[in-house]
């Protein structure tokens, strides 16, 4: 924000001094009246003043683009007072040539930060329904969900504590003075003795000259005075084993060979299946026989219906009896007696 300032002269130091627009000079003219320099400019380039007039001339900072300047009267110091405000212009001149950028760039924060700008469509690309926000929200959602049905009574965490629980009593019973490991160390101390005088018994047994040694003597001077009658026998067995085996491979032979005979093409079976199927054969026989049988029963079946049916013979006998055609009828049975009987028995 612009402010006014003054540049008095200070007659005590004898040079101009960048002040407060409510202080006053002391102007070197005689008259008294009150001199000095009014200048319109910005805080920064209030800085550089004081530091020009204060080191004797530094670098500017950035001043206002409108300067107003009365100058007093001559004076030593006046040279110093204008080539600051030469300065001074120059730098004005630099700030208005960053008012555009500074527009941009106001624009620019503008379109940022506005209603529906950058910023608000960021924020909604990440709270969307497919934004970042929402699916961490639903990750947390659905992680939240699985921490509690891990936590939950019976749940994994609760089985997991159960057992750790009983690992640590099953520990403890290990452990205990009492325990699983002190007693299998006790058992351990005791058999360790053993397990010593073990060792030393296995030594003396397996040991050059030791008892297997000794036993394994023995053994070999029995099995030499032994040896002449059983290696006698030995021999023949294998004598008479060769033998029979010469007489089965022989065997084998030829039972392959009475195999092959009965199961060839035209060997014993297809000569035992063609004669009991061929033109005389028992089985070709027997078709033929039933087939007879089968004429036979057609015939007698159809007699016997003849006889039986209503309508039939037996019908019409029973009808010549109501009739009184009793010797007809007598001729009737006599000869279904002679004939048909005869027939029916065939």
């Amino acid at each position: 924000m612009n402010k006014i300032y003054r540049v008095i002269f200070n007659k005590a130091r004898g040079i101009y001094q960048v002040v407060s627009e409510l202080v006053h000079s002391q102007s070197k003219s005689k008259s008294g009246k009150r001199g000095g320099i009014v200048v319109k400019t910005t805080g920064a380039a209030m800085l550089a003043v004081v530091l020009l007039t204060s080191a004797g001339g530094i670098n500017m900072a950035s001043a206002s683009s409108n300067a107003s300047v009365t100058t007093p009267g001559s004076t030593p110091a006046n040279p110093k007072i204008e080539e600051l405000l030469q300065q001074l212009n120059a730098l004005s001149g630099r700030v208005a040539g960053n008012t555009g950028n500074i527009e941009n760039n106001a624009q620019a924060i503008a379109d940022i930060t506005k209603q529906g700008g950058k910023i608000d469509t960021a924020v909604a690309a990440l709270t969307g329904e497919t934004g970042a926000v929402t699916k961490n929200s639903r990750a947390i959602q659905t992680n939240a969900e699985a921490i509690a049905a891990l936590t939950k009574e019976g749940g994994a965490v609760t089985e997991n504590k159960t057992a750790i629980e009983q690992n640590t009593t099953a520990l403890r019973k290990l452990n205990a003075p009492d325990g699983t490991l002190a007693k299998m160390q006790e058992q351990i101390t005791a058999n360790k003795g053993k397990s010593e005088n073990n060792a030393q018994a296995i030594a003396d047994i397996t040991k050059q000259g030791g008892k297997i040694d000794q036993a394994m003597d023995k053994v070999m001077q029995n099995i030499g005075a032994m040896y002449d009658g059983p290696m006698q026998h030995l021999q023949q067995s294998q004598t008479d084993i060769r033998v029979k085996i010469a007489q089965n491979v022989t065997d084998i032979k030829n039972n392959k060979e009475a195999i092959a005979d009965i199961t060839k093409k035209g060997g014993k079976i297809d000569t035992a299946v063609a004669a009991l199927t061929g033109e005389t054969g028992a089985i070709t026989k027997n078709s033929r026989a039933i087939q007879t049988n089968t004429g036979a029963i057609q015939r007698n079946t159809q007699a016997i219906a003849d006889i039986t049916n209503p309508g039939g013979k037996i019908d019409t006998a029973i009808k010549a009896l109501k009739d009184g055609e009793v010797k007809h009828n007598t001729d009737a049975i006599t000869a279904l007696k002679n004939g048909e009987v005869k027939s029916n028995t065939d």
